[in-house]
């Protein structure tokens, strides 16, 4: 099971919910400054992860083409049966992770192989 995790990182929306279950990891960490405008950073937050559901499999989990030392960017696909959902993952450095679903499209080309060599690794 490959679940990812990500400071600050939200519930799956409703409609994602049946393909992930979420869970808090640990105690917030961050600034816990009441009057900080958290400008320049977001404030404290817990580590959580998106655990894929029975019957999921989750495929990828490339670096984008965007990807810094300050900034992280990873697709991956959530696959069940015939379905398929893709996703972007990013962590801006400082500030909390964020998942989002894209389309098949947004999925750059050079994430795709790993898409396809990870779904012949792990066929049924």
């Amino acid at each position: 099971m490959t679940e990812i995790k990500g400071w600050g990182l939200q519930p799956p929306k409703e409609s994602d919910s049946l393909w992930f279950s979420y869970e808090v990891l640990g105690e917030p960490e961050g600034c816990t400054i009441s009057c900080c405008a958290h400008v320049t950073h977001d404030p404290a937050a817990p580590w959580a992860a998106w655990i894929p559901c029975a019957g999921v499999k989750i495929l990828g989990v490339v670096c984008g083409p965007r990807s810094t030392i300050d900034y992280v960017e990873k697709y991956f696909a959530a696959v069940r049966g015939s379905e398929a959902r893709f996703y972007r993952y990013t962590r801006p450095y400082r500030f909390w992770a964020k998942i989002e679903p894209v389309g098949p499209g947004d999925v750059p080309a050079s994430v795709w192989g790993r898409f396809l060599l990870d779904r012949s690794d792990k066929s049924d």
